[in-house]
């Protein structure tokens, strides 16, 4: 094995990549033979023989077996540009060797298959915008994957998984994690279902978690080498993939890490419509619809104009044939459903038979219109009581621009980049708001509850968090936890990391609501809830969920705040965020009374013992004054304070 080689697997630090580089935005550089023998040192972690595939050249198949990473660099270098060159990631047999040792075959007949794979060293999550094949991304699908890989791995973080290496594959985005598991019958089916079960939560029709790289002889994109698919275009170009992030040192996922993933994954479908099992097959269900006043006029063809039964939940109503029925084609096939309507994007026949048959009860609420004498009594009864109710914040001048502070049914948006500060100034105003009596409810989907408890000793007691992190406190640092865990004991705060849909985080709320009376609900973060309720892509998920966080702070008369994940920006154009920049969907800022953004004044590191300047940007208030509230951010305890001068 090269000496090369021994030194990565000793823990040398990478070089030759660039942290943080988007490939939207990245010049095609010069090939770098250090570059390639970092990454491959990386890659091959296992200490075995690697495999380099070059595909679709005019010699055929490229294929070769290599021991020396030098040698490896320089064999490629010449096919660099012309097409693309791949790696077999987990380890192979050594004898493999002999097949064609540290040299590329021509026109190769024989690569690794999943029956020489000896062990499995990476779990691959690989993320790509929608395209038609064989054509290069545009900067902005490809910024899309990258943002949404970067949303699989903050998920799969808040689960407690370490950090992965973040490649840019030229065309997409790679999360990958190192595992040490055997290759056998039962990892092969638990990678599987991993993948399928990220899938479930983050494909939509733009973007998608390929489910099919489970398979053990998997070959990636060898980062330093450029991405060759179709033709380069202006607006398709070839790009060179990049290793993003390499953490040091890697640490493992556990198998029952993956467990607990892939026990998310959906149950697989029966083949066919599989309608019959358990229901009537002789149902009219155009009869049926009629008898619970649904059904509008029969068209031509066979098809049936109906209201839709979840005609309550939509906007608009598209005309005649928005929502419609299909008669059977035959006497084994079943009935057809298909309603035009965002909301209904998911929604098949199956659904249907599930309604009628009483499984999904059709839930309409009730509503009245009040007299406007009715409505003012409420509002002078309001102002009577005085600010009671007003969530206040422990910034004055943020305080100033909300008239108080966040008012009963509002849903308040706080936005910013990762690594900004988000949860902690979530948890400051949580804290603040239970200190003045208003119960608290905290919905995390990112971070875990014993993560928020150590931020909160942090914050309160001025512990630094590296300390609580490690368990490394001293007699100060006890005695502080003592004195704070007893204060926060005593205020009304709850806590929740297993609210995974917008429905389990309604009933929970509303079960809050009725024991001890909510005033504030927050949610971290709103793009990675999920809805029990298919939609055709993340834009509509998003929005639902939105709507569902608004309609739950009017009924509760509660305040909702939700952080949200901003649009990943291009190299070099990160500025002052805003309304445009919120993820999946411009209904965010419709439906949000007030949006924050937080914002980074300076990007350099600031001096021990001093803090960071920072911005609280109020973009929108329907009833509120806009402006900029200054603070400092102290990252080793978590915490905002206002800045003055």
């Amino acid at each position: 094995m090269s000496e090369a080689f021994h030194s990565v697997q000793a823990g040398m630090p990478i070089v030759g990549f660039r942290p943080g580089r988007e490939a939207a935005t990245v010049a095609m550089a010069p090939y770098e033979i250090p570059e390639i023998c970092e990454a491959v040192g990386l890659l091959a972690r296992h200490g075995g023989p690697i495999e380099v595939r070059i595909l679709n050249t005019p010699k055929g198949t490229l294929s070769g077996y290599f021991d020396s990473i030098d040698t490896l660099a320089r064999a490629i270098n010449p096919w660099d540009g012309l097409a693309s060159v791949y790696v077999v990631m987990n380890e192979p047999d050594s004898r493999l060797l002999g097949r064609s040792h540290n040299r590329l075959t021509v026109y190769a007949k024989t690569t690794t298959t999943d029956a020489d794979i000896v062990r499995r060293v990476w779990f691959l999550v690989d993320v790509d915008a929608g395209r038609p094949k064989g054509i290069a991304a545009t900067d902005e699908e490809l910024a899309a994957a990258l943002a949404r890989r970067d949303d699989v791995v903050a998920f799969l973080r808040g689960q407690g998984w370490p950090d992965p290496v973040l490649t840019m594959s030229g065309n997409g985005g790679h999360a990958l994690y190192p595992i040490d598991e055997p290759h056998d019958a039962s990892t092969t089916r638990l990678l599987e279902r991993a993948l399928k079960a990220l899938a479930a939560r983050f494909n939509d029709l733009a973007v998608t978690v390929d489910t099919s790289v489970f398979n053990a002889a998997r070959i990636v994109k060898l980062p330093g080498t450029v991405a060759v698919k179709g033709d380069p275009m202006p607006d398709r170009p070839h790009r060179r993939a990049r290793i993003e992030k390499a953490p040091h040192p890697l640490i493992l996922v556990r198998r029952s890490q993956l467990e607990v993933l892939a026990a998310e994954a959906p149950a697989p479908r029966e083949s066919g419509l599989g309608l019959s099992a358990g229901l009537d097959e002789e149902l009219d269900v155009a009869e049926e619809f009629r008898r619970r006043g649904w059904y509008r006029q029969a068209l031509s063809g066979g098809k049936h104009a109906v209201t839709c039964p979840w005609a309550d939940q939509h906007s608009i109503e598209s005309g005649l044939t928005e929502a419609a029925l299909f008669e059977p084609r035959g006497p084994k096939a079943a009935w057809g459903f298909k309603c035009q309507h965002n909301h209904c994007g998911g929604r098949s026949i199956r659904e249907v038979y599930a309604l009628l048959r009483g499984h999904t009860p059709r839930l309409v609420a009730s509503v009245v219109s009040r007299t406007l004498k009715d409505i003012l009594g409420d509002v002078r009864t309001d102002l009577e009581a005085g600010p009671q109710r007003v969530v206040s914040t422990p910034f004055g001048a943020l305080n100033y621009l909300l008239h108080g502070g966040f008012h009963p049914g509002e849903l308040v948006l706080l936005g910013a980049r990762p690594g900004r500060g988000k949860s902690a100034f979530e948890m400051r105003l949580a804290v603040h708001a239970a200190s003045e009596g208003h119960p608290v409810t905290v919905i995390s989907r990112e971070m875990s509850e014993r993560a928020l408890g150590r931020r909160l000793l942090a914050q309160e007691g001025g512990i630094h968090a590296g300390k609580l992190r490690a368990a490394t406190l001293d007699r100060a640092d006890w005695s502080r936890v003592d004195t704070v865990q007893t204060m926060l004991a005593a205020l009304p705060i709850r806590m929740s990391d297993q609210a995974l849909t917008i429905e389990q985080i309604q009933d929970l709320a509303r079960r809050d609501e009725a024991s001890y009376g909510l005033r504030l609900l927050a949610v971290d973060y709103l793009q990675l809830v999920a809805t029990e309720r298919r939609m055709a892509d993340k834009r509509l998920s998003v929005e639902y969920v939105s709507q569902g966080l608004k309609a739950l702070a009017i009924e509760l008369r509660c305040v909702v705040l939700a952080l949200s994940s901003l649009n990943r920006p291009m190299k070099g154009t990160e500025g002052r965020p805003g309304l445009h920049d919120l993820r999946e969907s411009g209904a965010l800022e419709h439906d949000a009374d007030i949006a924050m953004f937080l914002h980074r004044l300076d990007a350099g590191s600031p001096e021990p013992g001093t803090g960071r300047d920072m911005d609280l940007l109020i973009e929108k208030g329907r009833e509120t004054a806009t402006g900029v509230v200054p603070l400092t951010f102290w990252g080793s305890t978590l915490t905002f304070t206002e800045r003055t001068g």
